[in-house]
């Protein structure tokens, strides 16, 4: 797991081995940590806040929030 800060006035670059999903494509977080955020991977319905990514066939996923400069990346 992995979590980090960008500048939002910039642009973070997704690398190429990865593919934006759609959030119910996201699998699960294999573990409980208080400083990872709940809607991450989303819940089920509502809004998101993040940009959903998929990673070398699903071995990793990335969250981005372009708009709060955030980053999430795990592997199930």
């Amino acid at each position: 797991m992995l979590a980090f800060r960008y500048d939002p006035s910039g642009q973070l670059t997704v690398p190429n081995n990865c593919s934006q999903v759609l959030p119910s494509e996201v699998a699960p977080i294999p573990f409980a940590m208080s400083w990872w955020p709940s809607d991450v991977p989303p819940s089920k319905g509502g809004a998101h806040r993040h940009a959903f990514f998929m990673c070398g066939r699903a071995h990793a996923f990335l969250a981005v929030s372009a708009t709060e400069g955030e980053a999430y990346y795990w592997r199930p």
